[in-house]
C-alpha cells in the first residue's frame, strides 16, 4: 500500500457500510503520503496493517474507523490527529514515527518512537500492556532523547530499554525526560538500561512522576 500527496484511503463509494482494509500483506516496506479518510459518517474506514513489513504514513488522515497493527511496523510520520478512534499494537507490531496519534492506544508489542531519535506524540491515553517493551533511544553527545508525548495518562507496564547511541559515555547529572504526560500511573515490571561507568547508577523513581530517567553519584559505592 503506497502513494503520493494525492492519493486517498476512502470508504465505500455506493453503499452505507463501513469499509475495512487489510494492507502490507506482502511484507514490502512501502509508504502512503496520502489521506485515509471515511467516505461519509456511515461509510467509514477501518485499517489492519498485517505482514512483516514497514508502514510509514506521513499524511493527515482523518478516519474515524479502528487502526490495528497486527505484525511489522507502523510509523505515524504525519498527522493522525483527527483519526481519534483505537489504537492497538498487537505482540508481533512495533509502532513508531515523529507524528500524532489521535485515539486512545494500547501497545503489546513494541513501541520505538522516532525512526532515530525522535518524539511521538498521542493526543489521547497510552496504555502499554504487561507484553510490551519501550524502546528509547538517548544521546550523551547531544543530551537528547527519544520522546513519548502523551496528552492523556501513560499507564506503564512491561519493559523499558533505554539505550546510548552516541559514542560519549553519561555522566552525573544528565537527565533525559522519556515520557511527558499529563499524568502517569502503573510501574514497568523490567528496567533495561545502558550500562554506566563504576560510581554511577540509574535513578528511576522520577519515572512515575514526571517520566525522567537521571544519571547520579552512588552514595555507597565499594572502594578498593
Amino acid at each position: 500500500m503506497s502513494g503520493g500527496s494525492g492519493t486517498f484511503l476512502n470508504g465505500a463509494g455506493a453503499a452505507d457500510a463501513p469499509s475495512f482494509y487489510i494492507v502490507v500483506g506482502k511484507n514490502l516496506n512501502t509508504t502512503f503520503a496520502g489521506t485515509v479518510r471515511d467516505s461519509s459518517s456511515l461509510r467509514t474506514t477501518t485499517i489492519t496493517k498485517v505482514g512483516t513489513g514497514i508502514w510509514t504514513l506521513t499524511g493527515t488522515n482523518t478516519y474515524s474507523g479502528t487502526t490495528t497493527l497486527s505484525a511489522g511496523a507502523l510509523l505515524v510520520n504525519g498527522s493522525d490527529a483527527a483519526a481519534t478512534n483505537t489504537v492497538t499494537v498487537a505482540t508481533a507490531g512495533t509502532l513508531g514515527g515523529n507524528g500524532i496519534i489521535g485515539g486512545n492506544t494500547t501497545v503489546s508489542g513494541n513501541l520505538s518512537p522516532g525512526t532515530s531519535i525522535g518524539k511521538l506524540t498521542f493526543n489521547q491515553n497510552l496504555t502499554l500492556a504487561p507484553s510490551s517493551t519501550s524502546i528509547l533511544e538517548l544521546s550523551k553527545l547531544l543530551l537528547t532523547n527519544d520522546v513519548v508525548r502523551v496528552l492523556g495518562n501513560v499507564t506503564y507496564n512491561g519493559s523499558l530499554t533505554a539505550l546510548n547511541v552516541s559514542p560519549d559515555a553519561f555522566e552525573a547529572g544528565d537527565s533525559f525526560q522519556l515520557f511527558n504526560a499529563r499524568s502517569y500511573s502503573g510501574a514497568f515490571t523490567d528496567l533495561s538500561l545502558h550500562s554506566l561507568e563504576f560510581g554511577l547508577e540509574w535513578e528511576t523513581n522520577s519515572l512515575a512522576t514526571n517520566g525522567t530517567l537521571s544519571i547520579i553519584a552512588m552514595t555507597n559505592a565499594p572502594y578498593f
